[in-house]
Protein backbone atom coordinates (compact mmCIF):
# COMPACT_ATOMS: atom_id res chain seq x y z
CA UNK A 1 0.00 0.00 0.00
CA UNK A 2 2.01 3.36 -1.07
CA UNK A 3 1.75 6.53 1.00
CA UNK A 4 -1.24 8.05 -1.14
CA UNK A 5 -3.99 5.39 0.25
CA UNK A 6 -2.07 5.12 3.48
CA UNK A 7 -2.79 8.53 3.81
CA UNK A 8 -6.21 8.67 2.45
CA UNK A 9 -7.93 5.86 4.81
CA UNK A 10 -6.11 7.83 8.01
CA UNK A 11 -7.90 10.68 6.21
CA UNK A 12 -11.45 8.24 6.92
CA UNK A 13 -10.54 7.36 10.07
CA UNK A 14 -10.11 11.16 11.64
CA UNK A 15 -13.56 12.43 9.56
CA UNK A 16 -15.41 9.07 11.70
CA UNK A 17 -13.13 9.71 15.15
CA UNK A 18 -14.67 13.76 14.11
CA UNK A 19 -18.28 12.35 13.94
CA UNK A 20 -17.38 10.00 16.67
CA UNK A 21 -16.38 13.34 19.00
CA UNK A 22 -19.92 15.32 17.80
CA UNK A 23 -22.19 12.24 18.43
CA UNK A 24 -20.90 12.47 21.52
CA UNK A 25 -21.07 16.78 22.09
CA UNK A 26 -24.70 15.81 21.13
CA UNK A 27 -25.50 13.43 23.47
CA UNK A 28 -24.36 15.58 26.18
CA UNK A 29 -26.99 18.13 25.18
CA UNK A 30 -29.65 15.52 26.71
CA UNK A 31 -28.17 16.73 30.49
CA UNK A 32 -29.71 20.36 29.90
CA UNK A 33 -32.23 19.93 27.23
CA UNK A 34 -33.81 16.89 28.61
CA UNK A 35 -36.95 17.06 27.07
CA UNK A 36 -35.54 17.30 23.56
CA UNK A 37 -34.66 13.27 23.43
CA UNK A 38 -36.53 13.59 20.18
CA UNK A 39 -33.84 16.24 18.25
CA UNK A 40 -30.73 14.83 19.86
CA UNK A 41 -31.98 11.48 18.44
CA UNK A 42 -32.14 13.01 14.71
CA UNK A 43 -28.99 15.17 14.79
CA UNK A 44 -27.05 12.07 15.83
CA UNK A 45 -28.81 10.10 13.32
CA UNK A 46 -27.96 12.83 10.72
CA UNK A 47 -24.09 12.54 11.39
CA UNK A 48 -24.42 8.65 11.98
CA UNK A 49 -26.05 8.84 8.43
CA UNK A 50 -23.01 10.67 7.28
CA UNK A 51 -20.53 7.79 9.02
CA UNK A 52 -22.48 4.99 6.97
CA UNK A 53 -22.20 7.24 3.90
CA UNK A 54 -18.41 7.51 4.46
CA UNK A 55 -17.47 4.21 4.97
CA UNK A 56 -19.43 3.15 1.90
CA UNK A 57 -17.61 5.30 -0.04
CA UNK A 58 -14.27 4.48 1.17
CA UNK A 59 -14.86 1.08 0.62
CA UNK A 60 -16.77 1.26 -2.90
CA UNK A 61 -13.36 3.32 -4.15
CA UNK A 62 -10.69 1.23 -1.98
CA UNK A 63 -12.53 -1.79 -3.61
CA UNK A 64 -12.31 -0.27 -7.43
CA UNK A 65 -8.86 0.59 -6.88
CA UNK A 66 -7.60 -2.73 -5.97
CA UNK A 67 -6.26 -1.66 -2.68
CA UNK A 68 -7.04 -3.57 0.13
CA UNK A 69 -6.29 -7.31 -1.85
CA UNK A 70 -2.74 -6.67 0.38
CA UNK A 71 -3.10 -7.68 4.52
CA UNK A 72 -1.67 -4.55 5.60
CA UNK A 73 -4.47 -2.83 3.67
CA UNK A 74 -6.90 -5.04 4.17
CA UNK A 75 -6.21 -4.57 8.42
CA UNK A 76 -5.98 -0.69 7.85
CA UNK A 77 -9.88 -1.31 5.95
CA UNK A 78 -10.73 -2.76 9.27
CA UNK A 79 -9.73 -0.03 11.48
CA UNK A 80 -12.04 1.92 9.48
CA UNK A 81 -15.03 -0.26 10.35
CA UNK A 82 -14.13 -0.08 13.83
CA UNK A 83 -14.06 3.73 14.20
CA UNK A 84 -17.72 3.58 12.34
CA UNK A 85 -19.09 1.16 15.14
CA UNK A 86 -17.97 4.16 17.60
CA UNK A 87 -20.42 6.51 15.83
CA UNK A 88 -22.87 3.21 15.63
CA UNK A 89 -23.48 2.66 20.00
CA UNK A 90 -23.78 6.20 20.21
CA UNK A 91 -26.75 6.25 17.62
CA UNK A 92 -28.43 3.26 19.07
CA UNK A 93 -28.32 5.30 22.51
CA UNK A 94 -29.97 8.13 21.12
CA UNK A 95 -32.56 5.92 19.85
CA UNK A 96 -33.31 4.57 23.20
CA UNK A 97 -33.60 7.95 24.65
CA UNK A 98 -36.35 8.97 22.15
CA UNK A 99 -37.93 4.97 22.49
CA UNK A 100 -38.23 4.72 25.99
CA UNK A 101 -39.39 8.65 26.73
CA UNK A 102 -36.42 9.69 28.40
CA UNK A 103 -37.64 13.14 30.20
CA UNK A 104 -35.22 13.38 33.29
CA UNK A 105 -31.93 12.30 34.26
CA UNK A 106 -30.93 10.18 37.39
CA UNK A 107 -27.65 12.06 39.11
CA UNK A 108 -25.59 8.81 39.11
CA UNK A 109 -25.91 9.08 34.84
CA UNK A 110 -24.89 12.33 33.77
CA UNK A 111 -21.08 11.59 35.06
CA UNK A 112 -21.33 8.64 32.51
CA UNK A 113 -22.10 11.19 29.65
CA UNK A 114 -19.86 13.76 30.47
CA UNK A 115 -16.87 10.46 30.29
CA UNK A 116 -18.45 9.16 26.89
CA UNK A 117 -17.29 12.88 26.00
CA UNK A 118 -14.18 13.08 27.36
CA UNK A 119 -13.17 9.81 26.06
CA UNK A 120 -14.54 10.64 22.33
CA UNK A 121 -12.20 13.24 22.33
CA UNK A 122 -9.04 10.59 23.03
CA UNK A 123 -10.58 8.81 19.78
CA UNK A 124 -10.14 11.97 17.84
CA UNK A 125 -6.41 11.74 19.02
CA UNK A 126 -6.00 8.22 18.57
CA UNK A 127 -7.29 9.00 15.18
CA UNK A 128 -4.67 11.55 14.48
CA UNK A 129 -1.31 9.59 15.88
CA UNK A 130 -2.31 6.41 13.73
CA UNK A 131 -1.06 8.36 10.64
CA UNK A 132 2.32 7.21 11.80
CA UNK A 133 1.92 4.18 13.19
CA UNK A 134 5.61 3.72 13.61
CA UNK A 135 5.49 6.55 16.58
CA UNK A 136 4.37 3.68 18.97
CA UNK A 137 4.03 6.04 22.17
CA UNK A 138 1.41 7.95 21.38
CA UNK A 139 -0.77 6.06 20.42
CA UNK A 140 -0.10 3.28 23.01
CA UNK A 141 -0.91 6.91 25.87
CA UNK A 142 -4.55 6.84 24.04
CA UNK A 143 -4.52 3.26 24.11
CA UNK A 144 -4.29 3.08 27.50
CA UNK A 145 -6.55 5.83 28.02
CA UNK A 146 -9.11 4.49 26.66
CA UNK A 147 -8.98 1.44 28.55
CA UNK A 148 -8.64 3.52 31.52
CA UNK A 149 -12.35 4.87 30.57
CA UNK A 150 -13.86 1.76 29.84
CA UNK A 151 -12.98 0.70 33.69
CA UNK A 152 -14.14 3.68 34.86
CA UNK A 153 -17.47 3.70 32.89
CA UNK A 154 -18.03 -0.47 33.76
CA UNK A 155 -17.18 0.89 37.23
CA UNK A 156 -20.05 3.74 36.79
CA UNK A 157 -22.79 1.39 35.12
CA UNK A 158 -22.08 -1.20 38.12
CA UNK A 159 -22.77 0.50 40.68
CA UNK A 160 -25.57 2.57 39.10
CA UNK A 161 -27.29 -0.74 38.19
CA UNK A 162 -27.08 -1.49 41.70
CA UNK A 163 -28.25 1.29 42.97
CA UNK A 164 -31.08 1.65 40.32
CA UNK A 165 -31.97 -2.03 41.37
CA UNK A 166 -31.81 -1.09 45.34
CA UNK A 167 -33.95 1.99 45.61
CA UNK A 168 -36.30 2.26 42.76
CA UNK A 169 -39.31 0.81 42.66
CA UNK A 170 -41.30 1.70 40.08
CA UNK A 171 -40.99 -1.36 37.25
CA UNK A 172 -41.24 0.65 34.22
CA UNK A 173 -38.35 2.82 35.33
CA UNK A 174 -36.04 -0.47 36.36
CA UNK A 175 -36.94 -1.33 32.68
CA UNK A 176 -36.15 2.31 31.18
CA UNK A 177 -32.86 2.95 33.00
CA UNK A 178 -31.21 -0.68 32.68
CA UNK A 179 -31.53 -0.34 29.15
CA UNK A 180 -30.02 3.13 29.04
CA UNK A 181 -27.15 2.09 31.50
CA UNK A 182 -26.41 -0.88 29.20
CA UNK A 183 -26.15 1.20 25.72
CA UNK A 184 -24.39 3.45 27.56
CA UNK A 185 -21.78 1.43 29.17
CA UNK A 186 -21.54 -0.71 25.73
CA UNK A 187 -20.03 3.01 24.02
CA UNK A 188 -17.24 2.34 26.91
CA UNK A 189 -16.60 -1.26 25.47
CA UNK A 190 -16.76 -0.27 21.82
CA UNK A 191 -13.85 2.74 22.60
CA UNK A 192 -11.91 -0.15 24.31
CA UNK A 193 -12.66 -2.04 21.12
CA UNK A 194 -11.18 0.23 18.93
CA UNK A 195 -7.99 0.75 21.66
CA UNK A 196 -7.63 -2.95 21.34
CA UNK A 197 -7.42 -3.11 17.26
CA UNK A 198 -4.99 -0.36 17.22
CA UNK A 199 -2.69 -1.90 19.28
CA UNK A 200 -3.08 -5.05 17.88
CA UNK A 201 -2.34 -3.09 14.42
CA UNK A 202 0.61 -1.54 15.62
CA UNK A 203 2.19 -4.12 17.14
CA UNK A 204 2.16 -6.17 13.64
CA UNK A 205 3.39 -3.58 11.40
CA UNK A 206 4.99 -0.86 13.86
CA UNK A 207 9.03 -0.90 13.32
Amino acid sequence: MDTKFRTHIADIMSLLADITAKEASVLNEIIEFTQDSEAISKKINSLETDADMIVHSAGLELRESGIILDDKSHDYYMLIYGFEECTDVIEDLAIAYNSYNVTSLREDYIPMLVAIEQASKTVVTLAAELRNPNKFGPIQLSIIELNHSRHEGVKMFSEAMRNLFTYEKDPIEIIRWKEIYSLTRDIFITYEDLADACEEFILKYSR
